[in-house]
């Protein structure tokens, strides 16, 4: 009995701790890079946020998610905001999204503002 239990906990390990993997893109007018853009991640079932800055490219990478949808949105000052809505996220299999912020003239909005971290 005693090898059941171990060989189950031994199976039941890989499972344990996996988390899915969040990456994108965001992009202006034409397809055009938004370096350091906030993106917020938020798990739509939880208060559970984070946020993380663009790259030169517009790439971002947000790590060690737990499964589930979550609401992704992307600001910066001078660019309207972005979201999308229900991205899923699973074990084992990156979730990718692309974010379109139109250039926006007037905008006193500081990124500073949302970059914020929480968990549950």
């Amino acid at each position: 009995m005693k090898r059941v239990a171990s060989w189950a906990l031994l199976l039941a390990l890989p499972l344990l701790g996996q988390e899915g993997l969040l990456e994108g893109r965001v992009t202006g007018s034409g397809a055009k890079a938004v370096p350091d853009a906030v993106v917020i991640v938020s798990r739509v079932d939880t208060a559970w946020k984070r946020s993380i800055l663009t790259n030169k490219q517009g790439h971002f990478s947000l790590g060690q998610l737990p499964p589930g949808l979550y609401r992704v949105q992307a600001v910066k000052p001078q660019f309207k905001p972005a979201s999308e809505e229900l991205v899923e996220v699973r074990m084992g299999q990156p979730a990718s999204v692309t974010l379109r912020m139109p250039a926006e003239r007037d905008s006193a909005v500081s990124s500073a503002e949302y970059l914020t971290t929480s968990q549950p």
